[in-house]
């Protein structure tokens, strides 16, 4: 892997790491684990970095 991939590729899972700490389920009396309930913001800014990143992987890999 070159280094330039190495780090687009930290950069993007640093970038997504918040995402790791949302739930999409209410708890129900069990353990959540420190997660968060995002907004519906946080939710549309992901979903926008997914396809960002997804468009640049396409790019990358047919180059």
């Amino acid at each position: 892997m070159s280094t330039d991939a190495a780090w687009f590729l930290g950069a993007a899972v640093t970038a997504l790491t918040p995402v790791l700490q949302w739930r999409a389920l209410p708890p129900e009396g069990g353990p959540t684990f420190n997660s968060v309930v995002p907004t519906a913001t946080q939710y549309t800014d992901a979903e926008d970095a997914l396809r960002r990143l997804h468009q640049a992987l396409i790019a990358v890999s047919t180059a």
